[in-house]
């Protein structure tokens, strides 16, 4: 058997998406998450907070700890009198220190941000932060929402700038706090349910009739997955749904019980990294051999959110099941939609060695899908990380989860 290596030069090599009859560009599925609790004084307001010990060398974190106490400043004078809380990142150690928060409780219960937010919408006024996404999934909860990102536009390079406000297109104006003057006005929008993704669920349940297994790496989209699985429980209240969690460090940040009702059962792998390590090459080949052996039928569907490894292993061994995508537009425009890279220069992305042994040599080998793994520069502001064809050959249905400007309530 001999192996040829396929992976692209650059970014330009990239074939985008062919065939765009197969992607639907939907909303997150909140709507369908948790029944709100009506007549209640919600009176919390959140700041999230920001890891500053690894910054990239082109952000200035003196300026960005000044900027952010003004920000502080700022939520103290609009939001007197309500409960004011300061959500450490999960990265964080000592930040706090360097941070005004007279004012603020400390909460440091460890949940991943989004999970919060969804098991507390009713008590939750406002949620601020300088960059974080969490203010973008805030926003597509429902809740009032704000970003401090252009008052804090100094700490930051020209690329870095770029790649932030790439991430947060699609937000509406009010979301954006450009200036300490700027009067706080509600932003929050009313849920709906989304007819194109309730479609393209219920033809997919139509065609398979198997159990629908979930992969997932990524805990922030932890909620949309507990979402969808309550979706899919409205068309089809019979149906075997499966959780397959790709587990790292972050995932500490997810209360498995929050998990465990909206599934029959939960299958954890560990994550896989591209690298030439024996050790670590070994482990990549026995977590194949598992997912072969897994009890995947032809008239199963599978539905991802992950790009990684062990969802290549499921995709590449069980071709006859149905297959289903959810990423966040972001990702989708980086990885599959090349134009939206202008802003940086293709030389300057470059892949590891790890991913050019899989790509060349191990995924044929092992029988899986060819992917790539690019960083650019070194991988502190963006990487492509996709597969080689593009997506729509992978996929059957590709469901990108677009940042909601609709009115707001």
């Amino acid at each position: 058997m001999t192996f040829s290596v396929s992976m692209p030069r650059s970014v330009e090599e990239l074939v985008p998406v062919t065939d765009d009859s197969r992607v639907a560009h939907v909303d997150y599925p909140y709507y369908y998450l948790y029944p709100r609790t009506s007549g209640t004084d919600p009176r919390l307001v959140i700041f999230f907070g920001k890891d500053m010990y690894h910054f990239p060398p082109s952000w200035n974190r003196e300026i960005f700890i000044r900027k952010t106490n003004e920000c502080l400043d700022y939520i103290r004078r609009t939001c007197a009198g309500y409960d004011l809380c300061y959500r450490p990142h999960p990265a964080e150690t000592d930040e706090h220190k360097f941070l005004n928060l007279e004012g603020f409780r400390i909460m440091e219960d460890g949940t991943v941000g989004e999970m919060f937010l969804a098991k507390n919408l009713g008590n939750i006024k406002y949620v601020f932060s300088t960059i974080s996404g969490v203010s973008a999934s805030a926003h597509a909860l429902g809740l009032n929402s704000y970003l401090f990102f252009e008052p804090l536009h100094e700490a930051f390079d020209t690329e870095t700038r770029a790649a932030f406000r790439d991430y947060f297109t699609g937000l509406p104006e009010a979301v954006f706090i450009r200036d300490f003057e700027q009067l706080l006005q509600e932003n929050k929008m009313s849920l709906r349910p989304d007819p194109a993704l309730e479609q393209g669920l219920r033809d997919a349940l139509t065609k398979k009739s198997g159990t629908v297994w979930f992969i997932s790496n990524d805990p922030k989209l932890a909620v949309v997955k507990i979402a969808l699985a309550r979706l899919i429980r409205s068309l089809d209240p019979s149906r075997t749904i499966n959780f397959v969690l790709i587990r790292h460090r972050r995932w500490a940040a997810i209360d498995l019980n929050d998990m465990e009702p909206s599934f029959d059962r939960i299958f954890i792998f560990p994550r896989i990294f591209f690298s030439i390590r024996p050790v670590r090459l070994i482990k990549s080949f026995m977590a194949a051999f598992r997912v072969r052996r897994m009890p995947i039928k032809n008239d199963d569907i599978i539905v991802s959110s992950a790009f990684d490894f062990i969802e290549n292993c499921f995709l590449s061994y069980f071709p006859e099941t149905a297959k289903l995508k959810f990423v966040e537009s972001i990702i989708y425009n980086y990885n599959y939609s090349p134009k939206t890279l202008g802003t940086f220069k293709n030389e300057d992305f470059s892949p590891t060695r790890g991913s050019r042994f899989y790509n060349g040599f191990f995924e044929p080998l092992l029988g899986l899908h060819r992917t790539v793994f690019m960083y650019y520069k070194e991988g502190n502001i963006l990487n492509v990380n996709r597969y080689v064809r593009p997506i729509n050959e992978i996929y059957d249905r590709i469901f990108v989860l677009k940042t909601d400007n609709r009115t707001t309530s």
